[in-house]
């Protein structure tokens, strides 16, 4: 997520989820408790920010990717999957969702990160869901 208060709420949202920010990773401490958990736990719920995603962390333990809306930076992009793509003894590959928004500029940043995925030759499907109001309706 781009933003502090946002990933808090999405994380109050998904029982048992998590969300780390800089702030997080500053304190050595708390730093460690997040290692100490992905080293220990197979499906951990991280809500991060953007920027701790892409160059804040150093976990090879990272089974699956989300982004929202993550924008169209190449670097970005990249460096979170590239988190991702650490291996580990029991690890050889990562899974990525990409979610975007059906506005105008979530429609073209998708399309710019459909170029990176393409030159960076990875794999990769295009769905598109029918959004639901009703969801909404439970928050």
């Amino acid at each position: 997520v781009d933003s502090i208060p946002i990933g808090r709420q999405i994380a109050a949202l998904i029982p048992g989820a998590i969300f780390v920010n800089g702030q997080d990773v500053k304190d050595p401490k708390k730093r460690q408790k997040v290692y100490d958990m992905f080293a220990t736990h197979d499906n951990l719920v991280v809500i991060a920010t953007v920027h701790i995603a892409g160059t804040g962390l150093s976990i090879n333990r990272i089974f699956n990717l989300i982004f929202i809306d993550i924008g169209k930076s190449f670097i970005r992009v990249i460096q979170a999957i590239g988190r991702g793509l650490r291996m580990d003894d029991d690890k050889d590959h990562v899974s990525c969702t990409d979610i975007c928004s059906d506005l105008k500029y979530g429609k073209k940043h998708l399309a710019d990160r459909i170029k990176f995925y393409k030159e960076a030759r990875y794999p990769h499907k295009k769905t598109k869901i029918k959004y639901n109001n009703d969801v909404l309706e439970d928050i």
